[in-house]
């Protein structure tokens, strides 16, 4: 008995050894990759030296702190291999844009998966500090090329600046306000023409590409006058995006009076 546990210890000393430096997590994939079965992972847990996130993933008990958020992407990217990734305002806050949170505001994080995907159900249950808010959408393309990049330091995709403002619009006005995402907007000086003209000609959504291109223009961006908009598809019809505002009639939507969306 004695020898059995000497060696389940030395097994959970290698385990620890390599557990991925970016992870808070690791899932019973992995662990049974590395010679524990779901039985010794139990053992583990009731020996306090893993603790269960639920659903079959695990992580250090020496963590002094609950894991955040980015760890548990880590592990649906990495281990699982899921193409979820951090988009919206998330990410434009990650990249260094966004509003500045209210004082004893936590934000939520936003989450973009292909239709179809979901996260684990304890990717879902787990007490993050943050909410989860997980969107599913075949908006735009899952390819590296239509405004994806890497954080090495968190191992973890996120959407470029381009991509996150289109996605901030496709969650407008359940997440967002139009003003909101105006706002967000007028701060995006430096997006690349190429890959807006990209993103522009692959969006499926047509209020999404109308609401982009208004508050591109509006917000007078340099980048704006670079875009090829040749092939860019803006579908037939007026859209209402706010009820009782002026209508826009180069875009062909409803919008707030100009007033509302200007700088304070």
């Amino acid at each position: 008995m004695c020898s059995m546990a000497t060696q389940n210890k030395s097994k959970l000393n290698q385990i620890l050894t390599e557990w991925p430096l970016h992870g808070g997590m690791v899932t019973q994939k992995w662990l049974t990759q590395k010679g524990v079965s779901r039985f010794l992972a139990r053992t583990y847990v009731k020996s306090g030296w893993l603790k269960s996130a639920g659903g079959g993933a695990f992580y250090k008990t020496e963590v002094k702190v609950e894991p955040l958020w980015p760890s548990g992407l880590y592990t649906l990217q990495q281990q699982l291999k899921l193409p979820i990734h951090v988009g919206g305002e998330t990410a434009l806050r990650w990249h260094g844009y966004g509003h500045t949170a209210q004082m004893n505001s936590i934000p939520p994080v936003y989450l973009f998966g292909p239709q179809g995907i979901k996260p684990p159900s304890w990717f879902l249950k787990f007490n993050w500090a943050n909410k989860i808010q997980y969107q599913t959408t075949d908006m735009l393309p899952y390819k590296k090329e239509f405004g994806f990049t890497e954080d090495e330091m968190a191992g973890i995709t996120l959407s470029s600046p381009e991509r996150a403002m289109f996605e901030t619009l496709l969650l407008m006005p359940r997440h967002t306000t139009f003003e909101g995402a105006f706002h967000l907007m007028e701060g995006l000086s430096t997006l690349r023409p190429d890959l807006v003209t990209t993103l522009l000609k692959a969006c499926r959504s047509v209020k999404v590409k109308r609401c982009f291109l208004y508050m591109a223009e509006q917000s007078n961006h340099a980048w704006f006058k670079e875009l090829d908009l040749s092939k860019v598809k803006l579908g037939k019809g007026k859209r209402v995006i706010v009820p009782g505002g002026t209508f826009d009639s180069k875009y062909q939507i409803t919008v707030p009076t100009k007033s509302s969306v200007s700088v304070p």
